[in-house]
């Protein structure tokens, strides 16, 4: 049993590999050109300020990004594995539409409602008159 735990503790080379590759993914390195735009997004939500929001589109600007980036900025802020340190679920659709978050967008409107960045919302289709009854 004691060198079946040394195996495992030492690791096989392909285990290390898997390792090394997903500790790449999370940490990219900052001086490798393709990682340019998920670095400068990860410090640009981290300057999101709480109860605030900012569309994919303006992320990209506060990096200095093209408008084609914007689908860059979107897939780097996806990649984000530090859901509440970097608060990617501040940033929403160019139209206000809350869009994907890894938490679900049910948690995402939470956590912005709970910040006070959207407002209460009435369905007044469903509201019953001021008598009680329905209209008709």
């Amino acid at each position: 049993m004691a060198a079946s735990r040394a195996a495992v503790h030492r690791g096989r080379p392909a285990d290390r590999r898997v390792l090394r590759r997903r500790a790449a993914r999370l940490h990219p390195d900052p001086a490798h050109p393709g990682d340019r735009v998920p670095g400068g997004v990860w410090e640009a939500l981290e300057s999101i300020p709480y109860g605030t929001t900012v569309s994919y589109g303006q992320l990209a600007g506060r990096i200095g990004a093209d408008r084609r980036d914007v689908r860059a900025v979107g897939t780097a802020v996806g990649a984000n594995p530090l859901l509440l340190v970097r608060p990617c679920h501040r940033v929403i659709g160019a139209d206000g539409a809350l869009r994907g978050f890894a938490a679900g967008l049910l948690r995402k409107e939470f956590l912005l409602r709970d910040e006070g960045a959207l407002a209460l919302t009435l369905d007044l289709a469903t509201a019953p008159t001021a008598t009680g009854g329905s209209r008709g």
